[in-house]
């Protein structure tokens, strides 16, 4: 997955931006925030794109 290569690159307390237009994204992104322990700042959709904010820790 991108955002896990990405957030790995990542220094803890830095923010990523993740856009996808699947509807099931957000569920996954729940997910993967449970399992990885990144906390999720803030996810919406608008127009079909939906964005999320990622706290990585």
């Amino acid at each position: 997955m991108k955002t896990r290569k990405l957030l790995k690159g990542m220094n803890d307390g830095e923010v990523l931006r993740v856009t996808a237009t699947d509807p099931g994204s957000a569920q996954d992104m729940r997910a993967f925030c449970e399992q990885t322990g990144t906390e999720m700042m803030s996810a919406t959709e608008e127009g079909g794109e939906y964005r999320f904010l990622l706290r990585k820790h």
